[in-house]
């Protein structure tokens, strides 16, 4: 009779293995027992394993973690771009503009222009784009599948600096409209600034942070 139990407990041994190995990492050893695997799901209380909403959660954030680890490792050594598209994706945050009504004209976007926003924040190639299409600012590059190219490097009508006081200027609505008081670029920020022993350059005493919220300490910020 005990026999009939064989296949799911080579079942549960293989499984628990097969976690151990993805949850691993360098530097970071998993070996699970039956014990804690049982105990997951259980209150912080209860259990020296954290856990939120129960098991599944916290196998799949074990696993989670080594997954991501390694692909930043990979990443890491072939692609700087990539590997900052990763981080970026990390914070709570990301994306969430793609997920919310839009309020002001600023936000409010078109098919096609939320099919751009969609394929950067993804790392995906631009679908509207002409293959083989040059860009006529002075090194006259092939435009890469992506676009990035018009979003970063590109000086023709000094579009990085429009790009730059876009973001500027858009952060500065978002944080108006939640009541708090910003200045754009003022001046007199650092005349009495010391840096160590030494007082500031009068160039640098005329040094203009992007956004100033008032009311608030170490609150000047470069976009």
């Amino acid at each position: 009779m005990p026999s009939i139990f064989l296949p799911l407990a080579e079942n549960l041994a293989s499984a628990i293995r097969s976690i151990d190995e993805i949850s691993s990492f360098e530097g970071v050893r998993i070996d699970l027992t039956f014990t804690q695997l049982q105990e997951m799901g259980h209150s912080k209380e209860e259990s020296e394993i954290p856990t939120k909403i129960g098991r599944q959660h916290d196998l799949y954030t074990l696993m989670s973690k080594a997954v991501l680890h390694n692909l930043k490792q990979s990443v890491l050594s072939s692609s700087l771009k990539k590997h900052a598209w990763i981080l970026s994706l990390e914070l709570k945050m990301s994306g969430t503009f793609l997920n919310v009504i839009p309020k002001c004209p600023s936000m409010t976007f078109d098919n096609t222009q939320f099919r751009i926003l969609v394929n950067l924040r993804l790392f995906l190639d631009q679908p509207d784009l002409l293959p083989g299409i040059r860009c006529d600012c002075h090194r006259n590059p092939v435009i890469d599948n992506r676009c990035h190219h018009m979003l970063t490097s590109c000086s023709k009508m000094a579009f990085g600096l429009r790009v730059h006081n876009s973001v500027l200027n858009t952060l500065k609505e978002c944080l108006q409209s939640g009541g708090l008081l910003v200045t754009r670029e003022p001046t007199n920020m650092f005349q009495n600034v010391f840096d160590a022993d030494s007082q500031f350059t009068e160039k640098e005493k005329n040094m203009r942070p992007d956004l100033y919220v008032h009311g608030k300490q170490d609150s000047h910020y470069d976009i």
